[in-house]
């Protein structure tokens, strides 16, 4: 939901002047990361339940409140993503992003994502979302 990528082009959504997901993302072995999910995972607001699939993790906390426009946004992201593999959207990030060759993702392992995409040439472009 934070990021479109377009060529090199990279679209970092935002709301109120502010970034959608407030965290630092980082090259990691099946794509971009932040810690903030272990974080979030740790913060026992999270069950874990056999799914069709095997374990998923739901949220068990309090209904957040977003914006709409906010709230749109990750509609659309879960409609067109939410149904496939983890492993067929892994594939599909790391191609956008140019991190599909193996020996490119080990040098980058562990950079922070917006570093990695200056150093590789991505203009990072920030695209308000109005309500």
């Amino acid at each position: 939901a934070q990021y479109d990528v377009e060529r090199h082009v990279v679209y970092e959504y935002r709301y109120g002047g502010r970034p959608l997901a407030r965290a630092d993302f980082y090259i990691w072995s099946y794509g971009p990361m932040s810690n903030e999910v272990y974080d979030a995972l740790e913060a026992e607001d999270f069950d874990l339940v056999q799914g069709e699939l095997g374990l998923e993790i739901r949220y068990a906390g309090p209904a957040p409140q977003l914006p709409r426009p906010v709230a749109a946004r990750l509609s659309d992201v879960a409609a067109k993503y939410g149904g496939w593999k983890p492993w067929q959207l892994e594939r599909h990030v790391n191609q956008l992003l140019g991190l599909d060759v193996p020996e490119k993702k080990s040098d980058y392992m562990g950079v922070r994502l917006v570093n990695y995409l200056y150093a590789e040439g991505y203009s990072l472009v920030p695209k308000e979302l109005h309500g």
